[in-house]
């Protein structure tokens, strides 16, 4: 939870407000406590939508259907008052996470939390089917996690099954990935029923039972025409939960089940001798919805089925993502305010949870202690605060859902909220709307240079695998109070709706940029008699930390991001203009993502850290995120590569490259233009994981759409001869070899080729830019293309002075990543620079980095969307960022900007 601002009103109709829980495309979502004392989450609409009849009309549409919509699994409204000129809800507070953020930072959830999860999402939808309404957003991010079970949120886009206002004027309404064939067909709304609802139920169920959407990731046109016509992935879900979703993801509505047969069938699946009634027919809604589905058993937690492993080739085709381990495709804004305070039933004995109203003649607040946002129900009667799960007789069967650490995680959370901040006077009048959220301040004229020297105030290079490594003159002792990590200011995953952009349209514009050099020194720059270090030794001190791979497989690119990140706080310390000064501070995880995630956390809760560089790998990536969000921690990484880990909606992430699924742009102009190649031969290795099948999948789809289908060949991991697979492209009389894998194996494919004496082109990403490829083919690599999202610094002039200055500093030419590392240092620090003193918060900087544009020596940084489109972690696609390499007489040689056209 973050502080009131001054710009925030003190009290909301009598609700007094404690600080803010977030903000979203329409309103802000603030911790408050109403008359009677309990805990909620107060939703105000901006001021800037205030008076618009859209808007405000939503916002009424909202509060509507919340009131219409009561379930024990639902988020229950407090209050409301839509109509007044600064229109409010009210719902109960539930501190805990999001499906989404759950997932995404600790794993899919067991067999037995998959079946409690679906029997009682099923249950909500058909209190909202049973309503007249059909839900059309369900997805991971719209699903809280409590200890006791989910909970529905945000019926923002909610609406009866004939109306079609939302629809008609032919836009896509929910999130591409988890809609169903008739909402991502139907322009008019045709079709959309509660089916549609029970179809994305199933998506979320794959996807809590996986840890990827099962219709993959990538653009939204691909999304929407996989969930038309493509089967989901289901690979990896318990077989006794595969049929019931595989029916939930049935393309004809009318095959789906009815919510309320579903949550029976999930519920008998609880003990392996009960039988679900598959056989039963449709059951009456109302009088299922009455039965206890929630038994006294654990069920079945053990191990789940992680799939069949590979059966052997397997046809990719144009389109087909393979397996997909990416994670929460949400990124909703779920601005709304989230959570319920405790589930509510009409019995107070029936193993479940007791009807919270009845806590509201104790004398506490419930604080539902396992959800995202929110008090008890309508608990305004008592003055303190409890936490929500001791309302009733506990439900036995809820006991080990969830993972240790996703429980830890709800107490911990639930906890904080009972430690509530002191009260802060604010300067706006009570009952004001919010204004919006102002940009970062104008920068002074000496913001945005690259500044002078070398000094810098870490040393050494390195850090121990798996364990931090602070900078050597010792821990920074900024403002603590700036800082927006710690318990307290803990904040679940991003609630934010955005779509990536569709399409091939690539807007140019002119890359470059430049810095301004000066000559080297051997001090750090905090010492000595220079005019520069005396002011240095005045300014306050900002931590940046560099995490990273520094011991490990990937242990030369980590290294060279620390040496890049070290070279650009060097020259802006040694600026005598400088505002503030900066220390390194080093982790290494070693490749390990366990060690990654605990690393993480430590940098999250050291309040002098204001942004991270890093990881150096997207396993690395994926496993610390959630932990940097939670802080809301600025993290950019500029090698790893998965779109997965943009499509999780993490708040603070920022990728400073061209995800791997972008390349395949790249890589067909380049095998249709220079490789002269009319039959591509696809390569699709398993073991490389999403990174090969993002790859595979990207390059199918231009090259079927340009009208030169590839031949796709899959070699399973358990294969170590590539012999048969190229023997099967050879065969189809290809003409160029594109190979989606890693350096080791793709070693063993080059040396395949030379073999059979193909003399085509030979093409791969970015996995094979790698001294391990050349020490293992040999001659086989010699003539092989790449296309990778990364500069040689010699080789291009913007870049060519940075080159200067770390061979002068390490006596070597500057490997790969480390210019970017270098880039990407600069752009935090010029937004750093530019926020006044008292504003360089994570927060700030962040929003200042997302917003604006930087011009590096590699390429151009820019994050935020124009148009219709929101602010993501992903780069503006304008054309730059991908460049040409091949192997030549045994080495790599830059080849400069990759073609963007044919």
């Amino acid at each position: 939870m973050e502080p009131l601002r001054p710009s925030d009103p003190s009290r909301i109709a009598g609700h007094r407000l404690l600080g803010r829980l977030g903000s979203g495309g329409m309103g802000v979502v603030y911790l408050a406590r109403t008359p009677g004392g309990a805990l909620v989450a107060l939703k105000v609409l901006l001021a800037e939508y205030a008076e618009e009849p859209g808007f405000k009309e939503r916002f009424r549409r909202e509060v509507e259907v919340a009131r219409r919509v009561v379930s024990p699994w639902a988020v229950p409204l407090v209050d409301a008052d839509p109509d007044a000129g600064a229109p409010w809800l009210a719902t109960a507070f539930v501190p805990g996470p999001s499906l989404a953020e759950a997932v995404a930072a600790h794993g899919p959830l067991a067999e037995h939390g998959v079946r409690l999860l679906g029997a009682r999402l099923a249950e909500a939808l058909g209190e909202v089917h049973r309503a007249g309404l059909v839900h059309r957003d369900l997805k991971p991010g719209n699903v809280l996690i409590a200890h006791d079970g989910p909970r529905l949120i945000d019926f923002g886009i909610a609406r009866a099954p004939e109306d079609t206002a939302l629809t008609a004027t032919g836009l896509v309404v929910g999130t591409p990935g988890y809609l169903s064939p008739e909402q991502a067909t139907g322009p008019g709304g045709d079709g959309i029923g509660p089916a549609s609802d029970v179809f994305s139920l199933g998506c979320v169920l794959a996807f809590a039972a996986t840890g990827r959407p099962p219709f993959g990731t990538g653009p939204v046109d691909a999304l929407l025409y996989r969930a038309v016509h493509d089967p989901a992935d289901l690979d990896g879900i318990p077989p006794r939960l595969r049929e019931a979703v595989e029916d939930c993801l049935a393309k004809d509505p009318a095959r789906r089940p009815e919510t309320a047969l579903l949550a029976r069938r999930l519920a008998a699946l609880r003990d392996p001798r009960t039988t679900a009634p598959a056989d039963s027919g449709p059951q009456d809604a109302a009088a299922a919805a009455n039965d206890d589905a929630r038994d006294t058993t654990t069920g079945d937690a053990g191990p789940r089925d992680t799939g069949a492993g590979d059966a052997g080739p397997r046809d990719t085709g144009a389109g087909d993502g393979g397996p997909r381990d990416t994670a929460a495709g949400d990124g909703g804004p779920r601005d709304t305010a989230a959570g319920d305070g405790g589930p509510r039933d009409t019995a107070a004995g029936d193993g479940g949870p007791r009807d919270t109203r009845a806590a509201d003649n104790d004398s506490r607040d419930a604080v539902a202690g396992d959800g995202r946002h929110g008090g008890a129900g309508t608990a305004d009667n008592g003055p303190r605060d409890a936490v929500a799960g001791d309302n009733g007789p506990r439900d036995a069967e809820v006991d080990g859902w969830l993972p240790e650490p996703v429980a830890r995680l709800i107490a911990e959370r639930s906890a904080a909220a009972l430690a509530l901040p002191d009260i802060e006077h604010t300067q706006a009048p009570s009952d004001a709307a919010p204004a919006s959220v102002p940009g970062p301040a104008p920068s002074p004229d000496t913001a945005g240079r690259s500044g002078t020297g070398r000094a810098e105030t870490g040393a050494g290079d390195t850090a121990g695998a798996g364990r931090a490594e602070a900078d050597t003159q010792g821990t920074a002792a900024g403002p603590a109070a700036e800082a927006e990590g710690g318990a307290e200011g803990v904040r679940a995953a991003g609630r934010r709706r955005f779509l990536l952009l569709a399409g091939g349209a690539v807007a140019l514009t002119a890359a470059g940029g430049g810095a301004w050099w000066a000559a080297a020194r051997d001090d750090d720059g905090t010492g000595g008699g220079s005019p520069a270090a005396a002011a240095s030794a005045r300014r306050p001190v900002h931590t940046v930390a560099l995490h990273g791979d520094l011991s490990g497989p990937q242990r030369d690119t980590g290294r060279a991001q620390e040496r890049g990140l070290r070279l650009a706080v060097a020259e802006f310390n040694a600026r005598a203009d400088a505002p503030f000064t900066v220390r390194v501070r080093t982790v290494d995880d070693g490749g390990n993502p366990a060690a990654s995630a605990r690393l993480a956390a430590e940098l999250a809760g050291d309040p002098a850290v204001l942004a991270v560089v890093g990881p150096t790998t997207d396993a690395t990536a994926q496993a610390a995120l959630g932990k940097y969000d939670a802080g809301l921690l600025p993290v950019v990484a500029v090698s790893p590569g998965a779109i997965s880990l943009v499509l999780q909606g993490f708040r603070s992430f920022l990728l400073g490259r061209l995800p791997d699924s972008v390349l395949g742009v790249y890589l067909s102009n380049y095998l249709r233009g220079s490789g002269r190649s009319r039959k591509v031969g696809l390569v699709v290795d398993r073991p490389a994981g999403t990174y090969g099948t993002d790859l595979g999948t990207a390059l199918a789809t231009q090259l079927s759409n340009a009208g030169q289908p590839p031949v796709p060949e899959v070699v399973s991991a358990m294969r170590r001869d590539f012999g048969t697979a190229v023997d099967a492209v050879l065969s189809a009389g290809v003409d160029s070899v594109f190979f989606a894998g890693l350096p080791d194996r793709g070693a063993l494919i080059a040396s395949t080729l030379r073999e059979r004496g193909f003399r085509g082109a030979r093409v791969s990403g970015p996995a094979l830019l790698d001294g391990r490829f050349l020490t293992r083919a040999q001659e086989a690599a010699e003539g092989w293309a790449m296309v990778a999202p990364v500069i040689d610094a010699t080789g291009k002039p913007e870049a060519r002075k940075f080159a200067a200055a770390y061979r002068e500093r390490w006596k070597e030419a500057p490997p790969r990543y480390a210019a970017e590392a270098y880039d990407v240092t600069g752009m935090l620090l010029t937004a750093l620079s530019r926020l006044p003193a008292a504003g360089r918060t994570r927060k700030n900087l962040l929003a200042a980095v997302q917003t604006g544009k930087y011009e590096g020596i590699t390429k151009t940084f820019a994050f935020e969307q124009t148009g219709k489109m929101v602010r993501t972690g992903l780069m503006v696609i304008d054309g730059t960022g991908g460049f040409l390499w091949r192997v030549e007489q045994g080495d790599f040689v830059y080849g400069g900007p990759a073609p963007l056209t044919v």
